[in-house]
């Protein structure tokens, strides 16, 4: 079973599933270089899942967001000022995602004896590519990683001789101009949502419970429709799943 694990770790390259084009995540790059310039940032260093997205394309389950201590969340990815490329950090277990869902041409993947924290091999890895001299930016205003990991990430850098700064404005200001990629993405969940949105004006009766509405508006019934679009709350009763409330 571990040589199994390992040649599908190693060798398993599924085709790219990318949500834009390779132009766009580059132009994406390039775009946050020039504001860490302008903000005097020579590295940057990103753990917001979303930043993680924007950069990369990365989508993962969990992010080990509130784990347990032994699990600190410490993967990310590093951007330097002046490099046209972005190294990712992550751990063994995601090695194939890497390669499917993200633009990552510089993935560096946890020791087996660091895979819980990763924090040692990054600042190792860094030097060894000359990217800790200057300042570093870490996404202060982020829930990733939490207070005590975010301080040992500081304590770190600043041992490795780097002044940190709070680079929490760079990606979410860059993030703000839409590009047209961006844009006709916006447009066309607008045009699935009024189709969602059509449905639920067709079917909708006092009393209905949401997973009673959601059923009329899900694929099964209706082909056309969207995925959820609205929260649904369960509770068990019965050995039977409902919705807790009617509308």
């Amino acid at each position: 079973m571990g040589v199994n694990r390992d040649i599908a770790l190693h060798q398993c390259t599924p085709p790219l599933e990318l949500a834009f084009s390779l132009g766009e995540y580059k132009e994406r790059l390039h775009r946050i270089r020039e504001r860490m310039a302008k903000d005097k940032i020579d590295l940057l260093y990103l753990t917001a899942p979303e930043s993680l997205c924007y950069v990369s394309g990365y989508q993962a389950e969990w992010y080990q967001a509130q784990s347990p201590k032994a699990w600190p969340p410490t993967s990310g990815i590093a951007v330097h000022v002046d490099h046209d490329k972005f190294i990712m950090f992550d751990t063994l277990s995601e090695q194939v995602m890497l390669r499917y869902v993200t633009v990552a041409t510089d993935a560096r993947i946890f020791p087996i004896h660091q895979r819980r924290d990763g924090i040692p091999f990054i600042i190792e890895e860094l030097r060894k590519d000359g990217w800790l001299k200057g300042a570093v930016g870490f996404e202060f205003h982020s829930y990733r990683p939490n207070p005590a990991v975010s301080r040992r990430f500081v304590d770190a850098f600043e041992a490795a001789g780097m002044k940190v700064a709070d680079g929490s404005d760079i990606l979410r200001e860059v993030r703000w101009v839409k590009s047209p990629q961006e844009m006709a993405c916006i447009e066309q969940a607008a045009r699935i949502a009024d189709v969602g949105h059509k449905r639920v004006l067709e079917v909708l009766r006092p009393g209905m419970t949401e997973l009673e509405v959601y059923g009329e508006v899900s694929p099964s019934r209706s082909p056309p429709a969207p995925r959820p679009i609205a929260t649904i709350r369960w509770r068990r009763e019965r050995r039977s799943c409902r919705a807790s409330r009617s509308i």
